[in-house]
């Protein structure tokens, strides 16, 4: 996508895309997610076909919690292997 918004009145066509099979398209990740969090969020999404429209709100948190903890249990592992070293 251009990422340019389009003008004017959305038309039907641009407000419900559907699949050819009729399935709505797999939701997209919030610009405000960070990359972690949206690899996460594809990953999930991909993983998870049931999840919709109204799921967003849960899955966004998800995301974000997800990579939070990642992040943490990174920053704990280097804090640990450095007072390891300095011990050892």
């Amino acid at each position: 996508m251009s990422g340019m918004k389009q003008r004017g009145r959305k038309s039907l066509a641009n407000l419900v895309a559907l699949n050819v099979d009729g399935s709505p398209p797999p939701l997209q990740p919030p610009s405000t997610l960070s990359d972690p969090e949206r690899r996460i969020f594809a990953a999930t999404v991909t993983a998870c076909d049931h999840l919709r429209a109204s799921d967003m709100p849960l899955l966004v948190r998800y995301c974000e919690i997800v990579a939070l903890s990642d992040h943490a249990a990174e920053r704990l592992r280097i804090d640990v292997m450095k007072a390891d070293h300095r011990h050892g």
